[in-house]
């Protein structure tokens, strides 16, 4: 297989929140976007959608244990830890173990958003001993951070951080075992996931190629690892 053979359906994208050509899991969170028919995704409530209305956090946590049970729903989240943005962190934590719970409950992987509380997410592993994998998505850690999750059930998505001149992860992603690597798009509507593969092949020198079959058996082990 050449390159010039390569098709949107080699290209997997784990995370996006605008529906595409490419293999994409859409997604959804309660209040904030809709959810078409037929679409594979994920569902969650998002840290920064946790209010101080507590009776209208658990209207949409709700629909997310409704829609988790969904054919289609092939993950829970995007849940996760944002110390810059959102409610409490004691909140947070607090709807994050629910993401969990309804994670281990249904054996599906939990995606996760994390703004500069990888310490904390490791201690609610430590604390819930979950079987599930966990992915760490738009991933910007440091090689300290990578050392610290990589003899761990942690996958990690790369995405729009990733492809930022500055970013950490640019520097130290040869150090994230491969068979833990993840693409993505995120909210990010005019970035091709297959530019995320490039570039990641362009810094480990894997072939296009090769990192595609990778990343689907990534893919195939992320989901066989639930089951």
């Amino acid at each position: 297989m050449t390159s010039k053979e390569l098709s949107p359906a080699n290209f997997i994208n784990i995370h996006c929140h605008g529906l595409s050509s490419e293999k994409c899991i859409y997604s959804y969170n309660p209040g904030i976007n809709d959810l078409a028919k037929d679409t594979l995704f994920s569902v969650g409530l998002h840290p920064w959608s946790i209010s101080t209305n507590l009776i209208e956090n658990y209207q949409l946590m709700s629909e997310v244990h409704q829609r988790a049970q969904d054919k289609n729903c092939l993950m829970i989240g995007e849940s996760g830890l944002d110390r810059l943005r959102g409610a409490s962190l004691d909140l947070q934590e607090e709807f994050m173990r629910e993401h969990i719970k309804i994670s281990e409950d249904l054996k599906k992987p939990l995606i996760l958003h994390n703004v500069r509380a990888l310490d904390l997410i490791l201690k609610l592993q430590r604390q819930e001993r979950p079987l599930q994998p966990w992915i760490l998505h738009d991933f910007n850690g440091n090689d300290i951070q990578i050392a610290q999750i990589s003899n761990k059930n942690i996958y990690v998505s790369l995405g729009p951080t990733f492809m930022r001149e500055n970013s950490k992860i640019s520097e130290f992603v040869a150090k994230v075992r491969t068979e833990r690597i993840l693409f993505e798009t995120d909210d990010d509507k005019n970035l091709n996931v297959k530019d995320v593969y490039q570039k990641y092949s362009d810094l480990t020198k894997i072939s296009l190629e090769n990192l595609c079959v990778q990343v689907e058996k990534n893919f195939t082990n992320l989901f066989e690892a639930s089951a």
